[in-house]
Order: structure tokens, then C-alpha cells, then sequence
């Protein structure tokens, strides 16, 4: 089987400050990578990348890792949503956090409506 990766890219002022790439199958997303040019650090392209995926992608779950110390990327995924399932031990001194989000459909009804 072959994954086939799928690129969102954040363009700024006609450069590529940031990309997310995550493959698809069957409702179940998983972020590949996800990086921003250093000289637009803390500029909210990590969250606009994150919340473009969420809105343009069919999805039942996310999933995605990072380094266990890197706690840039874990609280970004924190704040958006997303669940800490779980530490793996990567490698020998090298330990990965794994987190999910599931989708959530929210309904809301309109009181004139229902009368």
C-alpha cells in the first residue's frame, strides 16, 4: 500500500511560510508534518494550518505525533482540540507523544423552528 500525502501550503506575501501535509483513509487523518519557515514563528500559521485542514478535509479522526519535549507542538495541539493518548518510546532516549481528535457535529436548533 502506498500512502499518498497531501500538502496544505501558507503562502505570505508570495512565500511559503508554512505547509501541513496528512494522508486520508477512510474517515481516519493522520498529520504527517507540519512546518513553518522560521522567520514567521509565532504569527499563528501552525493554528490557521490546523484549522484549514479541519475545515476542508472529511473527517472522522485526526491523528498526529510529536516529540515528547517539544512543547511548542504539543500545546499548540492542546489548544486545538486535540487529546494526549499516549508516550512512546521512539528510539533509545527519543520518546514521541501521540495525540487524536475526534470530530464532533454539533446541532443547533433554532427556537422559532421547533414551535
Amino acid at each position: 500500500m502506498h500512502c499518498h500525502e497531501t500538502f496544505l501550503c501558507y503562502l505570505k506575501g508570495g512565500a511559503l511560510a508554512g505547509a501541513i501535509s496528512y494522508t486520508k483513509e477512510n474517515g481516519q487523518m493522520l498529520i504527517c508534518r507540519m512546518v513553518v519557515h522560521p522567520d514567521y514563528f509565532r504569527q499563528g500559521i501552525a493554528d490557521a494550518l490546523l484549522h484549514a485542514l479541519q475545515l476542508h478535509v472529511d473527517w472522522d479522526k485526526i491523528s498526529v505525533s510529536t516529540g515528547k519535549m517539544n512543547l511548542p507542538a504539543r500545546n499548540l495541539y492542546e489548544k486545538n482540540g486535540f487529546t494526549h493518548k499516549e508516550d512512546v518510546e521512539a528510539a533509545p532516549r527519543l520518546s514521541i507523544s501521540i495525540y487524536e481528535k475526534q470530530h464532533s457535529f454539533y446541532v443547533c436548533h433554532d427556537k422559532k423552528h421547533n414551535e
